[in-house]
């Protein structure tokens, strides 16, 4: 017996599956995400462990920055001490109090004295600067929203996650759940059904969570992460694992931004049996 199924979009039948992608205009396609910063008001501790407001909620927010060319998503901020000697320096672990200065250790666990308004502040004082892909806006109370494409490089079960989370990011992977194929610009405003749920409560413990789903080499995945850094240091953690072990930490030739068409592009797979 001999029969086809043509299925579109990319045909997914388990739940997690993601849906894919083919974008036919390779003009449109560009290197990396594209990132969009919205405000974050500092001090606020319930809107970043809402739901709703990871998913569409923020993008009432004032505009800060957009760029393009993502490919690494590691966030690791730290926080800006005006050293004693008039150096700026940022700094990740040791906070502290020493006489009227705000004390700290920077990445190499040097000690510092501080006389900026700092951490120790209530809310701690908001700070501007390059610390988030190299964006130069606030960058300690801010919400990022990663929007483009995952080419997939082998076909079979992948595994995405998300850790050292501080303070919430969500991930929508595949069309089914990120925005239409080559709708790129066209968010979702209702969903909350996230792939990864890296919300958490204020205090509460870092989030880690995993994705697993099955991809076919060749088609592109819609992403869309949100990250929100509700004050102090902010932190992420991503990578991709693919079916033959290789984890993926740096996207360069892998995350990609295609600009919108009129029409969406789901991939169509085509099905034989013989």
């Amino acid at each position: 017996a001999f029969y086809f199924m043509l299925r579109a979009p990319a045909a997914v039948s388990a739940a997690n599956e993601a849906m894919a992608c083919v974008p036919k205009d390779i003009s449109k396609i560009s290197s990396g995400l594209t990132g969009v910063w919205h405000s974050y008001k500092i001090g606020d501790s319930s809107s970043f462990k809402d739901p709703k407001f990871l998913s569409y909620g923020y993008k009432n927010n004032e505009v800060l920055y957009t760029k393009g060319g993502i490919t690494d998503l590691t966030i690791n901020t730290g926080y800006q001490c005006k050293d004693i000697t008039g150096e700026i320096v940022y700094c990740y672990s040791g906070w502290g109090k020493a006489g009227n200065r705000w004390t700290c250790n920077d990445a190499n666990g040097v000690k510092h004295a501080c006389t900026n308004a700092g951490i120790n502040a209530n809310p701690p004082a908001e700070q501007s600067g390059p610390a988030i892909y190299g964006a130069d806006t606030v960058f300690t109370n801010v919400v990022v929203e990663l929007t483009g494409y995952y080419l997939a490089q082998e076909s079979g079960s992948h595994t995405i996650s998300m850790s050292n989370i501080d303070d919430s990011a969500i991930l929508f992977f595949g069309s089914n759940l990120a925005f239409d194929c080559c709708q790129q610009s066209t968010i979702p405003t209702t969903s909350t059904d996230f792939s990864i749920n890296g919300i958490k409560d204020w205090g509460g413990a870092v989030g880690k969570t995993e994705y697993v789903t099955t991809l076919e080499k060749g088609l592109y995945y819609a992403v869309r992460l949100v990250y929100i850094n509700a004050e102090q240091v902010g932190k992420l953690n991503f990578k991709i694992v693919t079916p033959s072990g290789v984890t993926q930490t740096n996207f360069d030739s892998l995350f990609f931004t295609v600009g919108d068409s009129d029409e969406v592009c789901p991939a169509n797979i085509v099905t034989t049996t013989v």
